[in-house]
Parts: structure tokens; C-alpha cells; sequence
């Protein structure tokens, strides 16, 4: 799942990085996150400020190194949703409502 230069590439964030030890956490979790799940799953649950930092944190851009998508990115509501409207951008700048709102979404397979 990981290639050794990913692995050299985030202890050598985890040892170069000054700050709050949640905030690597998280940038970490990020991208273990994006490896099983797909970036694109990431990139809906994440602002693209908050994408922006934690790629600087790990220094991966995490497009050219997760997956676009995987067998479990069905498990994120948001995957769902682009899936059912096909309209990625259009989720992930929130300008898709969808009647009924998570409950509808549940049922989508």
C-alpha cells in the first residue's frame, strides 16, 4: 500500500515538523486516509485549505499518490452522492442539495 520513498517521505515530516502535534496527526491520518480510501474521498471531506496544508506536512501532493477512488470509498455519504449525480465539483463546492438530505443518500448503494 505505502512505497518505501512515502514512508521515508513521512518520517522525514514527522521529524522536520514544528508545531501542533494534532495538526501532523491529522495530515498524516490524511493521507493514510487518501491511500484507502481514494483522494477524491479525501478532497470532499477537506477544504482546500486544509488539502493544501496537510500536503505541505507530509510533502506528498496526494493526487499524484492515492488512488482516485477504491473499493472502500463507498463507505464516505459524499463519494455517494457524486457517484448518484455524477457532479463532483458541484458537491464539492456544496452547490448540490439533494432532497430528502442524508437520509435519502443512506439508501443510495
Amino acid at each position: 500500500m505505502f512505497s518505501e520513498s512515502e514512508l521515508m517521505q513521512i518520517e522525514e515530516a514527522v521529524k522536520n515538523y514544528q508545531g501542533s502535534m494534532e495538526i501532523l496527526e491529522r495530515a498524516t491520518g490524511t493521507f493514510v486516509a487518501g491511500k484507502v480510501l481514494g483522494w477524491r474521498v479525501i478532497k470532499l471531506i477537506h477544504g482546500r485549505t486544509v488539502w493544501e496544508k496537510y500536503q505541505r506536512i507530509v510533502g506528498l501532493k496526494f493526487e499524484e499518490v492515492c488512488p482516485e477512488e477504491t473499493v472502500w470509498s463507498r463507505k464516505s455519504l459524499g463519494y455517494k452522492m457524486w457517484k448518484a449525480s455524477g457532479k463532483f465539483w458541484d458537491i464539492l463546492l456544496d452547490r448540490l442539495k439533494v432532497p430528502g438530505g442524508k437520509d435519502t443518500l443512506e439508501n443510495i448503494n
